[in-house]
């Protein structure tokens, strides 16, 4: 009774979890359909995703439409249609990303970008887990391919920003009805939630915010977690090999650790 208990509980976890992943995929699939037929004008993407965007779950804090250099307009390197949530929570359009003197290094070489430029099936490419400067909760961005709907060439990426708000407080409720403790971990073995979520974040000099350790980091300062995350290690390889066999398309994307 009790391993069907724990069982259960797993499962009521990673549903909830991936009910907002897959509604985020969604929202990029469409997204990335629309943007692909749109003529490339302007004032018609900033009203057309401007509009997208102020309807978007508070839990979405950002995205947008990002073109590859030339795809939009010969001889403009950039070209971004951006928006993000203010501290008020609310979206606000960003212009800084088409300028050089602002963001030196281009969006289109960042680590969000090249994945789904390349990715071979027509879902996000998930980020691993981040902390979010303003909230300071897990956060984890999508990135999906933009192609042109009159020749199906490349013409950049739609991306949005997903606030992983309600992680922390759901494990605390599965916690309680288990005992013991409850974490989350995504198949980088990178936490996304902690009993004690001080020890699971480090500042570091890219991200100066925070970002969550991996379980064999946690190993190295707390010895008696290491057969933790060896095991972790074992599972997350199983979990990949058996996804890639299958369909690359299809990966689970996290699993509950009890």
């Amino acid at each position: 009774m009790t391993s069907e208990t724990v069982v259960e509980t797993g499962n009521e976890a990673i549903n909830s979890i991936m009910a907002n992943i897959s509604h985020v995929d969604g929202l990029a699939k469409a997204t990335s359909a629309m943007a692909g037929g749109l003529p490339k004008e302007d004032g018609l993407y900033r009203e057309t995703f401007g509009n997208l965007m102020q309807q978007t779950d508070q839990r979405i804090m950002g995205g947008g439409v990002w073109f590859d250099p030339n795809m939009y307009a010969q001889n403009r390197e950039r070209q971004s249609f951006v928006w993000a949530r203010d501290d008020a929570g609310n979206m606000q359009p960003l212009e800084q990303y088409n300028q050089v003197r602002q963001t030196p290094s281009p969006y289109y070489r960042e680590w969000w970008y090249i994945p789904a430029m390349y990715a071979r099936h027509d879902h996000c490419v998930w980020s691993r887990a981040y902390v979010d400067p303003q909230s300071n909760q897990p956060m984890m961005t999508c990135a999906k391919a933009l192609y042109d709907s009159r020749n199906q060439a490349f013409d950049g990426v739609v991306s949005f920003n997903l606030l992983l708000d309600n992680l922390d407080e759901a494990m605390k409720k599965w916690q309680d009805k288990l005992g013991g403790y409850v974490f989350l971990v995504d198949l980088d073995n990178r936490f996304l939630t902690f009993p004690d979520q001080s020890m699971v974040t480090q500042a570091t000099e890219d991200n100066p915010q925070g970002e969550m350790v991996t379980a064999h980091q946690l190993a190295e300062k707390h010895s008696s977690f290491a057969p933790i995350a060896d095991s972790l290690d074992s599972i997350n390889q199983t979990l990949i090999d058996e996804a890639v066999a299958k369909d690359e398309s299809r990966y689970t994307l996290a699993h509950v650790v009890f």
